[in-house]
């Protein structure tokens, strides 16, 4: 009896899907940095969090971040100031979530490309 039941536990386990994951932000909850590019992740976040009226646009007396080449060159400056949660201001009523930060973090490690 204790044979039959091992046989039918082991084949249980060899005939079970697997659990897979499609990449590591559904298996650990973090993005692989190779995923993260301008166009994709950093310009949306930027356009709709950042270069906004009142913010990082046109004449605020801020960077204008409507540039990608001023984004870009202040990128050092933007993952500083978005980590330690002085950007956006508390008061903005913006925040970001852990993921667009690491986001920010993963862009600017990489170099910061327009890609």
């Amino acid at each position: 009896m204790r044979i039959l039941i091992k046989m039918v536990i082991v084949g249980m386990l060899a005939f079970s899907p697997a659990c897979t994951y499609e990449n590591e932000l559904e298996k650990y909850g973090i993005r692989d940095c190779a995923e993260v590019t301008f166009f994709q992740n950093i310009k949306p976040l930027i356009s709709t969090k950042c270069a906004i009226s009142g913010c990082h646009l046109d004449n605020s007396g801020l960077p204008d971040f409507s540039q990608n080449s001023i984004i870009q060159s202040k990128a050092a400056g933007v993952k500083s100031r978005t980590a330690s949660g002085n950007m956006p201001p508390s008061g903005s009523g913006i925040t970001l979530t852990q993921q667009e930060i690491d986001d920010i973090s993963c862009w600017v490690d990489d170099g910061a490309q327009i890609n």
